[in-house]
């Protein structure tokens, strides 16, 4: 997962939930970004399996009494196939979903963890990518409104700017950054969590000697 090939690949599958954050079949994907038919629908079926995307209804196709599906993000039940028009019968058995690749499967995993403000080290921890493949990833979903920085984390070692840390979002705006900290002034901080933290354990350490449900959970 550390090919300029999946990198390309991550890229391509930004701009279809771009695409798909407006509602979108698969040939109109294919079209607005040069795929072939049958290259769009297994794109979107991939991303279907792994619930970035859903059917959110059927619509009118090109053939008579033919119906297509209308694509929207999100993890969300899909709305149910209708009755052929002209026969009024079950649609007959659809194409087959393509076969997971590793590339879908990490590029999912990294989605779904901006569900929270994540840093670029711990996206390459979630997907196993490597610093350019989820630099670049996520260079181009902010400059195409699929990102945003959610949050900044302090550096907790010889202070300087904050990291930022990404938040999957369409058209979202960046949270300003904070004032550059002085390493004195994180160290500070650091110590007042760490006698926050100790209060804490000393009053839970207090209930779990007084409360029968503490001494049985120990």
């Amino acid at each position: 997962m550390r090919t300029d090939k999946n990198s390309r690949g991550w890229r391509l599958y930004a701009r279809i939930l771009r695409e798909v954050a407006g509602r979108c079949t698969a040939r109109q994907l294919s079209s607005r970004l040069g795929l072939g038919n049958n290259t769009g629908y297994c794109l979107m079926l991939r991303l279907k399996a792994q619930r970035l995307v859903h059917v959110t209804e059927w619509v009118k196709g090109s053939i008579r009494g033919n119906v297509v599906a209308l694509y929207a993000l999100g993890d969300a039940e899909d709305a149910p196939r209708p009755l052929c028009v002209v026969s009024g019968k079950p649609p007959r058995r659809v194409q087959a979903r393509p076969a997971p690749t590793l590339e879908v499967i990490a590029f999912a995993e990294v989605i779904r963890a901006m569900a929270e403000p994540c840093t670029l080290q711990m996206l390459m921890e979630v997907s196993g990518g490597s610093q350019n493949q989820v630099g670049e990833f996520l260079r181009l979903a902010r400059s195409i409104g699929v990102a945003y920085i959610g949050d900044w984390m302090p550096r907790l070692q010889g202070g300087g700017s904050p990291a930022p840390m990404w938040k999957f979002g369409i058209d979202k705006p960046n949270k300003p950054r904070p004032a550059t900290q002085s390493r004195r002034a994180i160290e500070q901080r650091y110590q007042q969590g760490r006698r926050q933290r100790e209060g804490m354990l000393t009053v839970l350490r207090a209930l779990s000697s007084n409360a029968p449900e503490f001494q049985q959970a120990a």
